[in-house]
């Protein structure tokens, strides 16, 4: 897997706010095209990409198909975050993969359906690792908290390869590695919540909003502090 060549993509597809179609590197993970499916692209089919529905998110993230068909060695670390409605499940947390850059955070969407009364998701159909070596850049160190969100950390909706979650069309989130991130706004609306987290010895932040209001598409997003 190669982090920082993905992130690069994600940044790039992400300045729209709109997500891409494809994710994956055809010789390494067989995820390419998953979400064109939801885009009206009769030649793939969804379904055929779900291996098995499995109880926890833990079990489904041991289950990935992300290495031609077979399993990368994740390790889920943290939960930070869940969103789901009746059909769609995404995640957001850390995981961690020895043989590779360690400990990192992701975003990951599933299928779900309910069974026996019990919630059930699929192997993953998506996955967005996030690299976070912008945090011990001279850079990042220097600039503040609204500088360091427009310049390296977007805020995001629809994630590189990450269907949106219909019961959330207005979910907006992002990650700082900035104390001062309780003082932010977004449009002049505070974060629903912000989550601290650690990867290593670095303290990030997860913040994210609900619902969030005068979302034009068609308009940046104003950052503010208080």
């Amino acid at each position: 897997m190669k982090k920082i060549l993905t992130f690069l993509l994600l940044g790039g597809c992400i300045l729209s706010l709109q997500g891409c179609i494809s994710f994956g590197n055809s010789e390494e993970n067989d995820t390419t095209g998953v979400e064109r499916v939801t885009e009206g692209d009769p030649g793939l089919n969804e379904d055929e990409r779900i291996k098995g529905y499995y109880s926890t998110i833990s079990d489904t993230i041991k289950h990935n198909t992300f290495a031609d068909g077979k399993p990368i060695d994740f390790e889920l670390v943290k939960t930070i975050k869940v969103i789901e409605d009746d059909e769609s499940c995404v995640f957001y947390g850390t995981l961690f993969q020895a043989d590779d850059d360690g400990e990192f955070f992701t975003v990951m969407r599933f299928r779900k359906k309910i069974e026996a009364g019990q919630k059930k998701y699929s192997n993953p159909l998506a996955y967005t690792p996030l690299p976070t070596e912008f945090i011990n850049s001279k850079l990042h160190k220097k600039s503040t908290l609204i500088e360091e969100q427009k310049s390296s950390l977007n805020l995001y909706n629809d994630p590189y390869a990450i269907k949106r979650v219909d019961s959330y069309p207005n979910f907006i989130w992002s990650v700082t590695a900035k104390k001062d991130v309780k003082k932010i706004k977004v449009n002049g609306q505070k974060p629903t919540e912000i989550i601290p987290f650690k990867i290593g010895k670095n303290q990030l932040y997860f913040y994210y909003f609900d619902d969030l209001k005068n979302n034009d598409k068609n308009d940046e997003f104003v950052i503010t502090t208080e």
